[in-house]
């Protein structure tokens, strides 16, 4: 009896030690998490932020082990927070007053279809200028904005000019009316502003600092627009416009762990909303493309195929090198039912 009791007690030990083997190590891995993204903490805060750290890898790892699912999840600097915490910290409540320059909804009709090639992304036509990472500022709204007026000077002109977020953060500040800097803002009322204003000065000029300052020290405008143009929000017409016009703005509905976890693959998820109340993270749209992430047989859980090509402000670190490539073909997330195009774009 005591022979058997030694045998299943080494043989328990056995399997305790193959099974720890193949647990991630959560120490080393929050160790790299902390080092990577320059995290310090005091010892209180430490043990809250790797318990939350340690929930996200469950998220991460059930999420990725379901072949089901087209896209990845991953750790990135979101990690160590509750969905809640970055709910609030990075994304804004929408905002739906007039808008003051836009032109009429813009519909494409049937012979500006016949020229949409299958696929587009203008990141190789010149037309998008590298990923930036806004940091702890809430102002996507600008990055927004400025990604599709660099795009649009580029098409208008053929010279890619980095333009300043920063002056639109600093100058753009009237909280009465909502444009509150690092603390959230319009699209559209920043390209109010910039009407108003004769343009926008360039990154060179006006450094992004990540934090709202007194407005100044802007050196001039280098690049205006005349206003700016709502695309009727149907998959044809936002191809059509990505084509015919460059970037588009769009702003989603990005409050869902799996948005906030995004690593890489066609992003879709059932539980983000379309409708315009809970649209809350402004981004631009820079083409369009379908098989790259998918298997021949389609079984994952996005009804498509087809994906948008969407620049983010919030790093490389942030899903395909800062990109996310959102499902097309359902409105997913309220991709298409605000996007917007500036008009008129010129070098000052």
């Amino acid at each position: 009896m005591k022979k058997l009791f030694v045998f299943f007690l080494v043989l328990f030990l056995f399997f305790l030690t193959v099974s720890s083997k193949k647990q991630p190590n959560t120490e080393f891995v929050w160790n790299k998490f902390k080092k990577k993204f320059n995290r310090n903490y005091d010892p209180l805060e430490e043990s809250k932020r790797f318990a939350i750290f340690q929930d996200n890898l469950r998220l991460i790892k059930k999420h990725n082990n379901n072949p089901s699912h087209g896209f990845k999840l991953g750790i990135n600097q979101f990690a160590d927070l509750t969905n809640e915490e970055y709910q609030k910290k990075y994304l804004f409540k929408y905002n739906s007053d007039e808008k003051k320059y836009l032109k009429q909804e813009k519909v494409y009709d049937q012979k500006n279809l016949k020229n949409v090639p299958d696929s587009l992304d203008l990141r190789q036509d010149g037309m998008v200028t590298p990923i930036q990472d806004m940091g702890q500022c809430e102002g996507c709204w600008s990055f927004a904005i400025i990604a599709a007026i660099e795009g649009c000077v580029a098409k208008e002109t053929d010279q890619l000019i980095k333009l300043s977020e920063q002056e639109l953060i600093d100058c753009d500040y009237y909280p009465i009316i909502g444009q509150k800097g690092c603390n959230s803002g319009s699209t559209f009322k920043g390209m109010d502003w910039i009407i108003d204003n004769g343009g926008v000065t360039s990154l060179e000029n006006y450094p992004y600092v990540g934090y709202t300052n007194n407005c100044g020290g802007t050196g001039g405008s280098v690049s205006t627009i005349t206003g700016y143009h709502q695309v009727i929000n149907t998959e044809d017409s936002v191809k059509t416009a990505l084509f015919d016009e460059g970037p588009l703005l769009c702003t989603v509905d990005a409050h869902t762990y799996k948005f906030q976890l995004y690593k890489g693959g066609l992003f879709y998820d059932s539980n983000c909303s379309a409708k315009k109340s809970d649209l809350n993270h402004s981004m631009t749209i820079v083409g369009y493309g379908s098989d790259t992430f998918s298997n021949s047989d389609n079984d994952y859980d996005s009804p498509s195929d087809k994906y948008w090509i969407v620049k983010n402000s919030w790093g490389t670190t942030f899903g395909d090198d800062g990109y996310i490539y959102m499902s097309r073909g359902s409105n997913n997330c309220g991709i298409l039912t605000e996007t917007y195009y500036p008009s008129g774009c010129s070098l000052v």
